[in-house]
């Protein structure tokens, strides 16, 4: 993780179809609602792909469905997935918006890689992440104040 700009504190391992691995993650353990959440993801690229994948960051109520989200192409579009060269490193950040009415509580944040013509989410096919869902990577827990 040396080609990082800074260390992300998060040590994660998740294959992502044969695209992607997510290898690092950083989020604050704490939001507040009406404001953004900021996230950094670091992918591994494992081989080019000829789709241009896009990423969701989800932020995931008691219930297991979004309170809210942020979906982009990684760098905002800068680094589309059919341009990752395999072992490249590419830093990811995105700002998922809180809702202003969004009810304290304790949120699971999660994110995963999916075609943007069907929404169909890579498989988490290898490492030793954990999905909330198929294809939905956990990053963790963030207590909303």
């Amino acid at each position: 993780l040396a080609d990082l700009d800074a260390p992300l504190p998060l040590t994660l391992d998740a294959a992502l179809g044969d695209v992607a691995r997510l290898i690092a993650a950083s989020a604050p353990a704490t939001a507040t609602a009406g404001a953004d959440l900021p996230v950094a993801l670091a992918w591994r690229a494992q081989s080019p792909s000829a789709t241009a994948f896009k990423v969701t960051v989800q932020l995931l109520g008691p219930d297991g469905r979004p309170a809210a989200q942020h979906d982009a192409e990684p760098a905002a579009g800068a680094r589309p997935t059919t341009g990752w060269l395999p072992d490249e490193i590419v830093l990811d950040r995105h700002a998922v918006t809180l809702p202003p009415d969004l009810p304290p509580g304790d949120y699971t944040l999660a994110v995963a890689l999916y075609h943007p013509l069907t929404a169909e989410r890579l498989p988490l096919t290898g490492g030793t992440a954990a999905a909330v869902a198929p294809g939905l990577v956990r990053l963790g827990a963030v207590r909303v104040d």
